[in-house]
């Protein structure tokens, strides 16, 4: 079986990070080799990475952070594309390995760098996108286009990310396939009942809403305090840290419904099951995503989850509740706060459509595609 040279680049620890870990940990309980190259420094992910045993190099002390934007993204990339010319032991690596996958920007970039110097004879480059694809440019698009047609697939980890791609690259319709996120469902299986994990956690009595998420713009946690403003009797949870946490934390103080918060830090990847089994319902405010993670790990709870439309994925179908503007997700975050039929009828639809995204079927669909042209 080929091996597969992972190139991601990690911000502190996010859902990017937790896909790859199952990936990966898949890939190794099959026999398959791996080896990741960390293109920026995450001490929380390497950890993670050495505790499922496996390999990784790092090529930079520097980190990008829990929000990295854009700007940051390809300043990141500039400072370390020399190392792709200078560091022996990655050139090394690259032509070890004949599949090479490239997890979003600017790993995609940095991987086609590689190609260009060592060659791509004999391998098989696949590339993932996570978000949504927004329109260029007529200069940006056309630079971006002669990177995409360097993998052979482009894979969308949804089908409305893989329809973004197909609209702003219409060139490249056949290389672009879909391959949804994974739930590592036995990870959320727990034997503790909501009760006793409210009392280990200190989450109060009550009505429970929760939003793990790191403090960003596009996450639109300021929302939230709208939210709690209009929607009265429910506690909310809120776990992550980011350039927006302090914006948040001063805008609930002045609407006076900060008491209404209980806000966890960083919480670490081991704790995430178990805050969201103490809750009644997830809250899921973003405006910016691909197939969030975060979105699956609630489902994988049983939690009922509301969400905007923008962000929503057809392959949910509907285990999810749609709000179509602010007041339609007042509304529904109402109905689950007072409807505890509602949050039950949901939770059954949850279960039923989260085991579609188990993370072995998605590590084979990553497999087969990896071994395509090997054959």
């Amino acid at each position: 079986m080929n091996p597969v040279l992972i190139f991601h680049t990690p911000i502190t620890f996010g859902g990017g990070e937790t896909q790859l870990l199952l990936m990966c940990r898949d890939f190794l309980g099959r026999g398959r080799g791996v080896q990741v190259v960390n293109l920026a420094r995450s001490e929380e992910f390497e950890r993670a990475l050495a505790g499922i045993h496996v390999p990784f190099y790092t090529i930079t002390a520097q980190g990008v952070g829990f929000s990295p934007t854009r700007f940051s993204y390809v300043r990141h990339m500039l400072r370390i594309l020399l190392l792709a010319i200078r560091d022996g032991r990655l050139r090394k690596l690259y032509r070890e390995h004949p599949v090479v996958w490239a997890r979003g920007f600017p790993a995609n970039f940095f991987v086609v760098v590689l190609s260009f110097l060592y060659g791509r004879k004999s391998k098989r480059l696949i590339y993932s996108h996570h978000f949504l694809k927004s329109p260029e440019q007529r200069a940006t698009r056309a630079a971006y286009l002669r990177v995409l047609r360097v993998f052979d697939s482009l894979v969308g980890v949804s089908h409305e990310v893989s329809e973004s791609l197909r609209k702003v690259f219409p060139e490249l319709t056949e290389r672009i396939l879909t391959i949804p996120n994974a739930v590592d469902m036995n990870r959320f299986a727990l034997g503790e009942g909501k009760d006793e994990l409210r009392r280990k956690l200190s989450i109060p009595e009550g009505v429970v809403g929760v939003y793990l998420a790191r403090f960003s713009p596009q996450k639109n946690h300021a929302f939230l305090v709208d939210v709690l403003k209009r929607v009265p009797g429910f506690t909310l949870v809120l776990g992550g840290e980011g350039s927006e946490l302090q914006n948040f934390m001063d805008k609930a103080k002045q609407e006076h419904i900060d008491e209404r918060v209980k806000y966890c830090g960083h919480i670490h990847s081991s704790l995430v099951p178990m805050y969201l089994r103490a809750a009644d319902f997830c809250v899921f405010p973003s405006i910016g995503e691909g197939f969030s993670n975060a979105v699956l790990e609630a489902l994988a709870s049983d939690l009922p989850v509301v969400l905007f439309r923008e962000v929503y994925s057809p392959e949910l179908g509907d285990a999810v509740l749609i709000a179509d503007s602010y007041d339609d997700f007042f509304e529904k975050v109402q109905e689950l706060c007072t409807n505890l039929v509602l949050r039950q009828t949901m939770s059954a639809k949850a279960r039923e459509v989260v085991h579609s995204f188990d993370v072995a079927v998605t590590a084979q669909a990553y497999l087969e595609l990896f071994d395509k042209n090997f054959s």
